[in-house]
């Protein structure tokens, strides 16, 4: 009696709704099996892992399906501010925020704002590593960063921290 989509190691389970068993809620939850299933998030606080990455790749997807390059990404820095104004910074854990939507735009803004940063190579590169080397394990936010920073050799904190922490959207200062 779900209207929505989840995953879960091994199998991915759709609710019964045109929007549950729509090809974009089946490939965001395709993702999971790499970020959030072959590498989980150590602990709650960073649900943004998975789900970040997951609406990225389900919104580059989306404009590359319909053609509508980078309408996904224009669509969330519109809407990201108020999400975040509406259940705090994507990284700041709030049980009483559980799994709202600042963990999946927020994060996804980020991931395009980081692929700038590093360049296409460099990031695609990551995307496919990461699950790589850290599969059937959890890592934390710690972690991750410091994977990252060691493969593109940067000093990340600050950026991460605005994305991840900041009661202000970054997403505001680039439209």
């Amino acid at each position: 009696d779900s209207t929505s989509g989840m995953e879960t190691q091994t199998m991915i389970t759709l609710g019964y709704s045109e929007y549950a068993t729509s090809r974009s809620v089946l490939l965001h939850e395709i993702v999971h099996q790499w970020y959030g299933d072959l590498v989980t998030p150590e602990d709650w606080r960073d649900l943004w892992m998975n789900e970040g990455m997951a609406m990225y790749l389900q919104g580059m997807w989306e404009d590359e399906d319909t053609g509508a390059t980078g309408w996904a990404v224009r669509e969330w820095r519109h809407d990201e501010p108020r999400l975040r104004a509406q259940a705090g910074p994507p990284g700041a854990y709030d049980a009483d925020a559980f799994a709202e939507s600042n963990v999946y735009f927020g994060p996804a803004l980020m991931w395009a704002d980081f692929r700038g940063l590093v360049g296409e190579e460099t990031f695609w590169r990551l995307v496919r590593e990461w699950p790589q080397e850290h599969a059937g394990g959890n890592a934390s936010r710690e972690e991750y960063f410091a994977w990252l920073e060691a493969e593109t050799g940067r000093e990340l904190d600050r950026f991460f921290d605005r994305w991840l922490m900041s009661p202000t959207s970054p997403a505001q200062r680039r439209r």
